[in-house]
């Protein structure tokens, strides 16, 4: 078991977290799909492929092809996988604050989906 806490769950009175302990299970990283690795950024942003390219540097390129340049995953550090929560223990276990939890996440995904909408209207 893990402690859980969210933004939902706060002391009305004081406003501090408040921990639940959840039990947890392993899921494939929904980030690098289980790869462990994902492509760097700064190097897929920059022009080293494309001067790898140009100078008929086909050892580089089979080197970047296959990885080689690749990084950990931010999400998983690389494990693969990680730690999911129960969710269905939160619903029995702690009904109340997970209903609490789902309407904040409920609500700040229509706040988010309205100022995107707000943006686009405005040109932004």
């Amino acid at each position: 078991m893990k402690q859980f806490t969210h933004p939902a769950l706060c002391d009305e009175n004081t406003g501090a977290p408040i921990y639940l302990w959840v039990p947890t299970k392993k899921s494939i990283c929904p980030e690098c799909e289980g790869h462990g690795t994902h492509e760097r950024q700064d190097i897929d942003m920059s022009l080293i492929v494309e001067s790898m390219q140009e100078d008929g540097d086909i050892e580089g390129l089979d080197r970047y092809y296959s990885g080689s340049f690749d990084g950990p995953c931010f999400t998983c550090g690389g494990n693969n996988v990680i730690d999911e929560f129960d969710w269905e223990y939160v619903q029995r276990k702690y009904p109340e604050e997970y209903r609490e939890i789902i309407d904040y996440d409920e609500c700040a995904y229509e706040s988010e989906m309205y100022s995107n909408a707000e943006r686009r209207a405005c040109g932004g």
